[in-house]
């Protein structure tokens, strides 16, 4: 608090309002009946501190002070506000100032935030804001703070979602170059996911409201809580990109199965078939099983239309539990973001209208699947991705400060 007003009255109301919640140094020496110089600095979590005492203040002065939880500034003036600015941003802080009047303005101006009055500030105050209050109410910094935490988180669960499609993409293509496996996702299809079905439901997360929690979380550090973290990065990559991968293997290996192709045949292809381009030789599997140059181009226009389908249901599976990051999303409400409720929709029906309308499946080499094995796998990915992340969920509201939230939490 930076006021004018008396220190005795700057403290009262600072008690009053829970700004300050613990003894300051003059209280702590009446309580010790010894002088306040005697109080033990590091016993010190509350000050308050006169403006005539700011000019005459060390750097060593205000290393310490800044440290503090607690912190009244009594009896300043607009100089001695510019300088509490530049001594708090020194000390590495995100500084914002409230003003009103002509003088505040160069304190609004250092300020990283400046805030202004709308009503009763002057206009040279409101120039030099970056916020202005139209009502004048300080509670709208608050609603203003809760707006921005929440822009912010959703922007970080849009990318969570977004990202972790990119894991069941890139792996067919590492197996196919490792393994020499028969290639599971087509270019056009994964362009369908990135540039089709994933729009809807990324946005919609745009949508989401407040989670309960989201005015209890410290303030971030901007050095270090970047909106993309190596939590957000290894949850999308590392939990969601697999699960994904895993249930789309799941339907890649069933689907071959299906077709009389083992898993060993798979990987005794060797770069020879199941290429597309129409020019291979016959495929004989282990068993005498024959397949011509068109079988195997069905079979893969089969295998990648599977693929494609799988990663649109898991993924409208995953939006659900990137609605919130701390808090269960039964209690946050399952069908609270109208808006998601209409983008899984969407994705749904633009990835069956990719795979199973004739004219295009042979534009984009698309083949029908097995509507069971795209349940299979839904269910799996579904069962993990709820499972997991409750859980994950559960660990990060019951033990807050604990190690592993720095790796899951995000």
């Amino acid at each position: 608090m930076v006021t004018g007003d008396h220190p005795l009255t700057a403290a009262a109301i600072a008690r009053k309002i829970g700004l300050i919640t613990h003894p300051t140094r003059d209280l702590l020496a009446r309580q010790r009946a010894i002088a306040p110089s005697e109080v033990p600095e590091e016993d010190v979590r509350a000050v308050v501190v006169k403006g005539s005492d700011i000019p005459a203040m060390t750097e060593a002065d205000w290393k310490v002070l800044v440290s503090k939880q607690e912190i009244v500034f009594a009896r300043t003036s607009p100089e001695q506000k510019l300088i509490i600015v530049k001594e708090f941003t020194k000390a590495g802080n995100v500084t914002a100032m409230t003003g009103d009047g002509v003088n505040d303005s160069p304190a609004l101006k250092q300020a990283a935030i400046g805030v202004a009055m709308g009503l009763n500030g002057s206009d040279v105050a409101r120039e030099a804001a970056e916020i202005v209050l139209l009502d004048d109410n300080f509670a709208s910094i608050v609603v203003g703070i809760k707006e921005g935490r929440l822009l912010f988180a959703n922007l970080k669960k849009s990318i969570a979602y977004s990202l972790a499609h990119l894991v069941p993409e890139v792996v067919p293509v590492l197996l196919w170059a490792f393994a020499g496996i028969p290639q599971a996702q087509g270019p056009l299809l994964a362009l369908c996911i990135d540039l089709l079905t994933e729009l809807v439901p990324a946005t919609s997360l745009a949508y989401e409201e407040p989670e309960a929690l989201i005015m209890q979380v410290p303030p971030r550090n901007v050095k270090t809580d970047k909106l993309t973290s190596f939590p957000l990065l290894f949850y999308a990559y590392g939990q969601a990109g697999m699960v994904l991968t895993g249930a789309c293997l799941l339907v890649y290996f069933l689907t071959f199965q299906e077709l009389g192709i083992s898993a060993t045949d798979i990987f005794s292809i060797d770069y020879k078939f199941f290429t597309g381009s129409g020019e291979d030789e016959n495929y004989v599997t282990s068993d005498g099983r024959s397949y011509t140059a068109d079988d195997q181009n069905s079979i893969l226009a089969k295998i990648q239309g599977s693929w494609f389908l799988m990663i649109v249901c898991g993924q409208a599976a995953h939006v659900w539990v990137c609605r919130t990051s701390t808090v269960s999303l039964f209690s946050h409400g399952v069908f609270g973001n109208s808006t998601t409720n209409l983008g899984v929709v969407v994705a749904l029906l633009l990835g069956c209208f990719v795979t199973y309308t004739p004219g295009l499946q042979g534009i984009v080499n698309s083949g029908n699947p097995n509507s069971l094995f795209i349940l299979y796998g839904s269910l799996l990915a579904a069962g993990l991705f709820w499972g997991c992340t409750e859980a994950r969920k559960l660990f990060s509201r019951t033990y807050p400060t604990h190690w592993l939230n720095r790796i899951l939490g995000w």
